[in-house]
């Protein structure tokens, strides 16, 4: 039984360099205008290209396997953005105990998973003797 070759994946066939580097420059931010610009159509054209562009079967497959082999090569999924969102989203501070006086910010036993992730910092205001604050962040 032959073995598969393992090395660099063929380019897209049918395919000019400029939609190559389009579908390389969408995967960037998923806006077909600027990729268009950065793969070096003319902002003039690059609306009118980048929806052209879309619409052709070969760089929509290339979009398609570029995306797939992205996700699996980081496995960051769109429901595990999702997720890491609604932890943000849907932080609150009845989640968390302590935090004054020097007592540590804790969960409550209540809480979500991964409800501390939604912490990216403390502040601690201060109030000196003329009640001007002095705030900390930790």
């Amino acid at each position: 039984m032959a073995k598969k070759k393992r090395g660099k994946k063929k380019p897209a066939p049918n395919l000019t360099p400029k939609q190559r580097r389009f579908a390389e420059e969408y995967l960037l931010d998923l806006n077909a205008v600027q990729a268009a610009v950065r793969a070096g159509y003319t902002k003039a054209t690059a609306s009118s290209q980048a929806a052209q562009l879309l619409k052709k079967p070969a760089v929509r497959k290339l979009v398609d396997e570029l995306v797939a082999e992205r996700s699996k090569r980081t496995q960051i999924t769109t429901d595990r953005v999702l997720e890491e969102l609604a932890h943000l989203a849907f932080s609150s501070r009845d989640h968390y105990e302590g935090g004054e006086g020097g007592v540590p910010l804790t969960l409550k036993k209540d809480a979500p998973p991964g409800a501390m992730r939604a912490i990216s910092s403390i502040k601690k205001t201060i109030l000196m003797g003329g009640g001007s604050p002095l705030s900390l962040v930790k």
